[in-house]
């Protein structure tokens, strides 16, 4: 860890959306400090063996990956060849609370 004692940002979450916070910040020159709680940075775009004593991993949510924005990597000057998205591909479970009248 860095000993510096101050920072201009402080990024509480490495999900994916505090490290892009972070990569943005950093790119214009901020000093960044970013806190995960767990032992790995990533948060939902993380894969995972969720299941004890069954060899399968699952990204959970894998599926969006191809609506990335471009422009977003291309900001961070990286490249990344997608394929183009497919909704509703793989079929997702969209639970719904039905009240009663």
């Amino acid at each position: 860890m860095d000993s510096r004692s101050e920072y201009d940002a402080v990024i509480i979450g490495g999900g994916h959306n505090g490290l892009a916070s972070a990569a943005y910040l950093a790119k214009a020159g901020k000093q960044v400090l970013g806190l995960e709680a767990n032992q790995h940075v990533g948060g939902a775009a993380v894969s995972e063996r969720p299941f004890a004593g069954l060899d399968a991993t699952i990204s959970r949510y894998a599926y969006l990956v191809p609506l990335l924005p471009s422009q977003f990597v291309s900001h961070l000057g990286r490249h990344l060849n997608l394929p183009p998205p497919k909704l509703n591909s793989p079929p997702t479970l969209l639970p719904t609370v039905q009240t009663q009248n």
